[in-house]
């Protein structure tokens, strides 16, 4: 029986996460009917090799510059489920059962399109600022869902495959903004939907590095251009690493 539920994992320069990335869905990968895909930009470290140890699946990059949102349709056009998970390199699931279980919902309700959920810091790094700054952002995800904004984060996001590839998966020439403007895209053709019980935990590097301020201006300002159809001021998206 082909696969329902489709992990996708877009990757590069991961080899200190993805083990552990993808060893968190391998106990359940059997009961839910799930494939785990890791799509590798181009690593130079031990991402591939490490991938294709615990993966069902390994998607390689051609060469070139590489965006998240090339690396995000390439797994997915090898993705045999009906329900696509797209998660970060470095996301951390607390309740793997429970994020499949409500994928599974959303495959059941017809007008579905997409859902997205909570994202936080990891709870043995965060730090008040960051508390903070990610219930602020979950917030502003939500309210922008009530009034058809969608600006939404890319962390980790459940799509139909029928619905993504409607509308043509992510838009590979945006380094930044890209998920919202999927999400825009997708609630053209169905209802996105916000699961309030799940959360997912990202790490803290890129604020560590970068900081609030610059990170957050970036973020919001280039998912503002891309809103009212504007070309981004970010030309990349640099990995942090």
């Amino acid at each position: 029986m082909n696969p329902i539920i489709s992990v996708i994992i877009p990757a590069k320069d991961e080899e200190k996460a993805i083990e552990a990335t993808i060893k968190q869905f391998l106990p359940y990968k059997k009961k839910y009917s799930a494939e785990v895909i890791v799509s590798d930009g181009g690593s130079s470290d031990k991402t591939e090799s490490i991938a294709k140890e615990y993966a069902d699946r390994v998607v390689l990059s051609k060469g070139g510059k590489n965006t998240i949102a090339q690396g995000r349709n390439m797994g997915a056009k090898k993705a045999r489920g009906n329900i696509l998970i797209f998660i970060d390199g470095a996301i951390r699931v607390p309740d793997v059962p429970l994020l499949f279980e409500s994928a599974l919902k959303v495959g059941r309700e017809r007008e579905t399109a997409a859902a997205t959920m909570d994202v936080f810091i990891y709870p043995w790094e965060e730090k008040t600022i960051d508390r903070l700054m990610y219930v602020l952002g979950n917030l502003i995800v939500r309210l922008t869902l009530i009034t058809g904004i969608y600006i939404v984060k890319g962390e980790c996001q459940i799509i139909k495959k029928g619905y993504f590839d409607k509308v043509n998966g992510f838009n590979e020439k945006m380094v930044v903004a890209e998920d919202s403007d999927l999400y825009r895209r997708l609630a053209k053709l169905g209802k996105i939907v916000y699961l309030k019980k799940i959360k997912v935990y990202d790490s803290p590097r890129r604020f560590r590095q970068e900081g609030y301020i610059k990170s957050v201006w970036l973020y919001t300002i280039n998912n503002l251009l891309a809103l009212f159809g504007k070309k981004p001021v970010s030309k990349e998206w640099k990995p942090i690493r």
